[in-house]
């Protein structure tokens, strides 16, 4: 229930004005009613001067209270001057009566001769007496129902303060942050449900204490000059803070700001607290995560970029290992087609095919193009790519690594030529009439060409189960094959020597064979490789067989050159082979060639 509304009081010229009017009645009429009861001219004199000091005593006085409950309490200045005011009342009433007091006094004397002047005397100034003292009843009653108006004044301006107090408690309660109120002393005088959530505190705990309440005491120190630093300066500043509140360290963003009374003092501060703990964790994490990727594209032996998803494809961040193309990464972002213009004409079509479909269909962008560095130098760079998107799947740039395959594409280059060179031998071999086939020392046969199959009568399948020094070679031949290939494992020349190879049906043929070793690393037989030669038709016809024995030699003697020749360019091919192994290792990829066959134990075994 809301207390009724203070009347408006009248202003200090009506006040006036009524005072006025009432003063002059008083003058015209009092002089009437001396007139009326004093016959004696004396007497009327007599009267009006003490009618007129009696006034102006009642008067000052009235001034005088009036003065001094204005200066005391300006809250009363209301009360006063308002229309309940006794004082101008009562002073005209006080002097009416004085009048009339000491006018009847006079008259009786004027007709009783015999009354006694001193009892009269005593009258008088026992009406006088009587007189004041109603004055001051009447001054002492009018302030009663001053104070009593201010009293009331006073309670309905603390009601509404309390109102007012208690609608700021239920909002701050209601609040998810941290809201407190302190007075001048860093005392707490308010401390919301959401304070004590995160404090574990009651507010009954914490309420006119300061902060040694719920921090240790450097951090309560470090608080208490906060706080006297924004009453002092009377200005709201913002603080960020860390606090360990039920073993859990949090930390806030705090706004406190000064509370000012009804004239605008400083008589306390308010605080708002908000946790922003997982933004600062975020934040921290944020700051790792760009430091990582800083040491790893500055470390990473790679461009690591991102693009913006145009035609131009303009670059928006590049790592410091742009200057491999003489670019710092301000000059090259400082120009947004550079790398459009750094492209090769050739390359340039095919690369924007690629990046329109990619564009269009998603995925991953997979590159590889050659790129002019600013010294004028074409390298090969492998360009791999991924679009990056939004929470809502919106794309927002591309991605990417540019690796420099400079060197690789040159090995590649190298190793085409390497296989198309041992190619052109393996067809040559493959398709040529004159047998071939290659013997490990455990008996194991290896490559060998159509003729060599069609020379011994097995297939493919027969030909992996069996061992040439035991399956092929006729028991009666053995001494003379060992004596020969130790010779070739002595003097490491090739040898050439006849014998019969057992075929699959059974019978024999004659055959010369031609053998070289090839040695391992650590100079350990690894493998034989031979051409064979059916000499069956030389056996039949002595004088064929001298022209072929001639034929054979010569051809023999060709077959060697070619043969050390093959040798040679087979060295050269595994030599390489290994060269580009090692260049792949050092890559980090593994090796394209398996030269298991070179770390193969020596059996002692020849084809």
């Amino acid at each position: 229930m809301t207390d009724p509304a203070p009347r408006p009081s009248p202003s200090p010229l009506r006040i006036a004005l009524v005072y006025a009017a009432l003063g002059g009645l008083w003058i015209v009429f009092s002089d009437q009613a001396f007139e009326w009861l004093f016959g004696i001219p004396a007497q009327i004199t007599l009267a009006n001067m003490l009618k007129g000091w009696t006034f102006v005593l009642v008067t000052a006085l009235s001034l005088f209270v009036l003065l001094r409950f204005r200066s005391a309490n300006p809250v009363s200045e209301i009360a006063l001057t308002g229309r309940h005011s006794l004082l101008p009342t009562l002073a005209v009433l006080a002097t009416v009566i004085t009048a009339l007091t000491v006018g009847v006094i006079l008259n009786t004397l004027e007709r009783r001769q015999d009354v006694d002047i001193g009892s009269t005397i005593a009258w008088i100034a026992l009406t006088g007496v009587l007189t004041l003292f109603a004055t001051a009843s009447g001054l002492l009653l009018s302030r009663q129902r001053q104070q009593t108006l201010i009293a009331q004044e006073i309670a309905q301006s603390q009601a509404e303060r309390l109102r007012a107090l208690h609608l700021l408690a239920a909002i701050a309660d209601s609040s998810s942050e941290a809201i407190f109120a302190k007075d001048l002393d860093n005392r707490f005088i308010l401390f919301n449900r959401a304070a004590e959530a995160l404090t574990g505190k009651a507010q009954a705990e914490v309420l006119g204490l300061d902060e040694g309440a719920l921090f240790p005491p450097e951090v309560a120190q470090r608080q208490m000059a906060d706080n006297r630093k924004v009453m002092d300066a009377n200005l709201t500043l913002n603080f960020q803070e860390e606090a360990v509140f039920l073993d859990d360290k949090r930390t806030f963003l705090t706004t406190k700001g000064p509370l000012h009374d009804s004239e605008g003092r400083v008589i306390g501060l308010y605080g708002i607290s908000h946790d922003i703990t997982v933004r600062t964790q975020m934040e921290a994490a944020l700051r790792e995560r760009e430091a990582s990727f800083r040491m790893l594209t500055e470390q990473i032996p790679a461009i690591i970029y991102r693009a913006n998803l145009d035609e131009l494809s303009q670059t928006i961040y590049i790592s410091p290992r742009v200057q491999e193309l003489g670019y710092t990464p301000e000059e090259w972002l400082a120009q947004p087609d550079i790398w459009l213009k750094s492209l090769h004409p050739d390359d340039l079509p095919r690369v924007l095919a690629d990046l329109g479909a990619f564009q269009a269909k998603g995925g991953v962008l997979s590159l590889k193009y050659r790129i002019r560095t600013r010294a004028g130098e074409w390298r090969y760079f492998q360009d791999e790519a991924e679009a990056m998107h939004d929470e809502a799947g919106l794309p927002l740039y591309l991605q990417g690594i540019m690796l420099d395959v400079t060197a690789r594409h040159e090995i590649e280059v190298e190793l085409d030529s390497a296989y198309t060179h041992a190619n052109m031998l393996v067809d040559l071999l493959n398709y040529s009439s004159q047998p071939f086939a290659q013997g490990f020392p455990d008996g194991r046969l290896g490559f060998h060409n159509l003729a060599f199959l069609n020379l011994i009568g097995y297939s493919e399948e027969e030909l992996a189960q069996i061992s040439w020094a035991i399956d092929l070679t006729p028991p009666e031949w053995l001494e003379m094959e060992q004596a020969k290939l130790a010779e070739l494992h002595r003097t490491g020349k090739s040898v050439t020597y006849e014998k019969e190879y057992l075929r699959q049906d059974g019978s024999r043929v004659p055959i010369e064979l031609l053998v070289h070793l090839i040695r391992d690393e650590a100079d350990q037989p690894k493998y034989y490789y031979a051409f064979i030669t059916d000499i069956s038709e030389r056996k039949q016809a002595q004088n064929a067989l001298l022209r072929q024995t001639e034929e054979l030699r010569r051809h023999n003697e060709e077959l060697e050159r070619f043969n050390r020749a093959s040798v040679g360019r087979e060295l050269d091919m595994i030599r390489l082979k290994q060269q580009i192994n090692e260049k792949a290792l050092r890559l980090g990829e593994a090796p394209p060639y398996s030269l298991d066959f070179l770390d193969q134990p020596d059996t002692g075994r020849k084809p």
